[in-house]
C-alpha cells in the first residue's frame, strides 16, 4: 500500500515564513513522500493545511521518552482540529495514506513526536 506521511513541522515558524517554492515548504514540514504528488498538488495540500493550522511556537518538552508538555499537545489537537476530514482526503486517491503530527528536535539526536490524526483516505 502506497502511504504518505504528511508531517507538519509547526517548530520554526520563521523558516516556514521564509520559504516560497513547494521544495523549500515541503522540507521545511519534514514531509516524506513515497508517492508521487504533482508540485500542484503538494502545494495544494501544503497551502490547505497552512490556511488551517496556525503555525505559532508551541514549545514541547520531554520529561520522559513517551512525556510531552499537555498544553502543547492540547494546542496542537485543536489547530490539527481545524482541519475538515473530508476537504483532505478529496486530495488524494486510492490507497494513499497520509498523517499529520507535530516533531520537535530535542538537540541530542532523539526527535519528540506527537500524532494527533492519521486518516487512511478513502477512495
Amino acid at each position: 500500500m502506497k502511504k504518505l506521511f504528511f508531517l507538519v513541522a509547526v517548530i520554526c515558524p520563521i523558516l516556514l515564513n521564509g520559504c516560497t517554492s513547494v521544495e523549500e515548504r515541503a522540507y521545511a514540514y519534514g514531509i516524506t513522500n513515497s508517492m508521487s504528488l504533482s508540485n500542484s498538488d503538494a502545494l495544494q495540500i501544503m497551502s490547505y493545511v497552512e490556511e488551517k493550522v496556525s503555525f505559532e511556537p508551541i514549545l514541547v518538552t520531554s520529561d520522559s521518552e513517551s512525556g510531552a508538555d499537555a498544553a502543547a499537545f492540547n494546542e496542537f489537537e485543536r489547530r490539527i482540529a481545524a482541519v475538515d476530514d473530508e476537504e483532505l482526503s478529496a486530495m488524494f486517491s486510492g490507497d494513499d495514506y497520509y498523517e499529520l503530527a507535530l516533531e520537535r528536535d530535542l538537540g541530542n539526536g532523539d526527535v519528540l513526536r506527537l500524532s494527533t490524526k492519521s486518516w487512511p483516505v478513502q477512495p
